[in-house]
Formats: C-alpha cells, structure tokens, sequence
C-alpha cells in the first residue's frame, strides 16, 4: 500500500467511528431539518476552508477520490439497504 493509500484507509476508520450511528439519527430526520443540519455542516466547512491549508486541501481531495474510486459509501451503507450501526 502506498502512503496515500494507507493515510486514506486511517482517515475513513477514524470518520466511521466518529459517525458511528448519526446515519440511523439523519435517516429520522424531515427535509426541513436535513436541510438546517446542512446549513450547520457548511457554515464549519467554510470556517476550516478559511484556514487555507494547501496540504490539507489536497488531502481532503485525494481522500474524496479514494472514497469515490474504492466505493467505500456503499460499504458504510449509502445508497440502500441497511445503515450499520457501527464501522466494521
């Protein structure tokens, strides 16, 4: 495995386990509150952008395209079928 390759894997355990059960909460959750939570998770997205870290955003950006490449939101349940409870 390469170094980016292993870096991705930690990043998504450790966003699984910090997650672990929030997808059952936004699954009970109306368009209008999906739609605050979504104002909540831009708002802090647009304050750490605003750090400008250029190494982080290229992390952030290699980390979105492993995500998308390796499939790894079906995996965690995305897309249908049963959301888990826990990361495996």
């Amino acid at each position: 495995m390469i170094a980016a390759e292993i870096r991705n894997h930690a990043i998504y355990d450790k966003v699984l386990d910090s997650t672990a059960g929030i997808a059952t909460v936004i699954k009970t959750m109306d368009t209008y509150t999906l739609w605050w939570v979504t104002q909540w998770v831009d708002w802090r997205k647009a304050r750490i952008a605003e750090n400008g870290d250029l190494v982080n955003a290229a992390h952030f950006r290699a980390f979105k395209d492993w995500v998308r490449l390796n499939g790894v939101k079906a995996t965690a349940g995305m897309g249908g079928g049963t959301v888990p409870q826990t990361p495996e």
